[in-house]
């Protein structure tokens, strides 16, 4: 036995191909793979309370202050704790909610479209600078 720990579904896609997992299998279990915790700051109490009860309809979780649950604040800090496959879907629930919570939706799709690519290239003005294709060194 050995336990797995896992950053990318990239090294979980290897790892299934390698023990000879059907693809089609590869393809309904990728997203169910890695557990993604996502900081969530200073959202209002209430709609803590409604991303916690969407996250736990879906098997996931939100962490939350027992003053967000009980209203003795405004705002909480939280963190959402769920695989890709469980986000997906609370974006699909997000979007019909209100409380901002139809925009932290597509906040969360960003945010976790961006963690996921491996290049970036930044445009600073008459120059471009590509990460993640090669090792960049900045000195003073």
């Amino acid at each position: 036995m050995r336990i797995l720990q896992i950053h990318h579904p990239e090294d979980l896609r290897q790892i299934m191909q390698e023990i000879k997992v059907d693809p089609y299998g590869i393809k309904i279990m990728l997203p169910k793979g890695i557990t993604h915790l996502i900081r969530l700051d200073s959202i209002t109490n209430i709609a803590a309370n409604i991303l916690k009860q969407e996250m736990l309809s879906l098997g996931g979780e939100v962490a939350v202050s027992r003053n967000a649950l009980t209203g003795r604040t405004r705002k909480a800090d939280c963190i959402l704790i769920g695989n890709l496959s469980q986000i997906n879907r609370l974006n699909d629930k997000l979007k019909k909610q209100p409380f901002g919570l139809d925009k932290l939706g597509g906040d969360l799709s960003k945010g976790l479209a961006n963690y996921q690519r491996d290049n970036f290239t930044f445009d600073l003005g008459k120059y471009k600078l590509s990460l993640g294709r090669r090792t960049h060194i900045m000195a003073l």
